[in-house]
């Protein structure tokens, strides 16, 4: 399903011949992303969705999950620099029809110093974190060591 931007409306999708195997996939920054997605998810002017978790919270997302369920597509996660990778590594893990977790630049090229255990791409793969909630490890002793300043 291809649109067409010279149409009536917004996100009118229009049957090119030809283009139907390939899936076409929006996301990442869109205001309003629960509506804007369910607007081209009702058309079927979409395939799939990737939202970014910290353009939302976590109930819109799961709200978004469920959105793409009901319609049948795929919905991934980018995994991008908010808490290095682990917020949306868990969510994609935690969603049944998250197909692909998309990831650039390597996790290991914007990690911090102070992270023990940075996500890593092992042939094709990313370990799910296990530990207390995301399962980041923090060296705390390092974090302390450049504390210039204490706010209380």
């Amino acid at each position: 399903m291809v649109t067409d931007n010279r149409s009536a409306g917004p996100w009118q999708p229009v049957n090119y011949p030809g283009y139907d195997p390939f899936p076409i996939v929006v996301g990442e920054y869109f205001l309003h992303q629960l509506h804007s997605y369910a607007q081209m998810l009702a058309l079927g002017a979409v395939d799939g969705i990737k939202p970014m978790v910290n353009i939302g919270d976590i109930t819109e997302m799961i709200k978004l999950s469920q959105l793409t369920y009901t319609f049948g597509v795929a919905m991934h996660v980018s995994a991008h620099d908010h808490m290095w990778g682990f917020s949306s590594l868990h969510f994609n893990g935690a969603i049944e029809n998250a197909e692909i977790l998309e990831v650039h630049p390597p996790f290991t090229a914007r990690t911090n110093p102070a992270l023990k255990n940075p996500l890593k791409l092992e042939n094709g793969y990313v370990r799910m974190p296990e530990g207390p909630g995301l399962g980041v490890d923090l060296d705390w002793d390092l974090i302390e060591d450049q504390t210039t300043e204490i706010i209380e």
